[in-house]
């Protein structure tokens, strides 16, 4: 348990820094498409991709989903693609050596933050993962096929556009709407970031 703990910690997120803001038509759509993926959670190990535009808190909006379901408890998270390591062996583990972060997971919540700037050489292992909850170790010895194991995790992906290769094989899609279409929120925002400063300075 002890080395579960020392793998997860540096990828771990602790809490959903808010809901979501507002009252428009933009705001309650979004809140529903929330819902709607808490039900996918309590139901599968089921995947989905979270895409907008920069600035719109799509890792927030990752934290919800998985801090209204039925996983709540286990572990949640987050891993920057850009920062992968080619052969997969941080999130997938080494034959006969340390523990991947899927393993260490377990039923948790794995958000795979900035998909596009995912590795090329892991985008079939992805979609592997997303379809069929399998994945393999990385093996350094080639002639011998790693052994395929099974994750119990649920996959939330982030990324500022849609990805051809993983957005026809997750199970839901949220678009997150940039401020600037929502325009019946800003008074909102205003009024929340103004209590935010207040309790602050008391």
């Amino acid at each position: 348990e002890q080395e579960r703990q020392d793998i997860l910690r540096p990828y771990l997120v602790t809490k959903a820094r808010r809901g979501v803001i507002g009252r428009s038509r933009y705001a309650q759509r979004l809140r529903q498409q929330i819902r709607e993926a808490f039900d996918n959670c309590q139901t599968t190990c089921g995947s989905v991709l979270v895409f907008g535009e920069p600035g719109t808190e799509k890792d927030n909006i990752a934290a919800l989903i998985h801090y209204g379901s039925d996983y709540r408890r286990q572990p949640i998270i987050k891993v920057d693609c850009a920062r992968l390591q080619a052969s997969g062996a941080e999130l997938f583990g080494r034959v006969g050596g340390k523990p991947g972060l899927l393993e260490a997971l377990g039923q948790g919540t794995l958000i795979l933050n900035n998909v596009e700037e995912l590795p090329e050489s892991l985008v079939g292992a992805i979609a592997q993962l997303l379809t069929q909850q399998t994945y393999h170790p990385v093996n350094r010895d080639r002639e011998t096929p790693a052994p395929e194991r099974t994750s119990s995790a649920h996959v939330i992906l982030i990324s500022e556009r849609p990805i051809a290769a993983v957005d026809k094989v997750v199970d839901a899609q949220i678009k997150v709407p940039p401020l600037r279409v929502r325009k019946a929120d800003i008074e909102n925002y205003v009024n929340y970031y103004i209590s935010v400063v207040s309790r602050a300075r008391g």
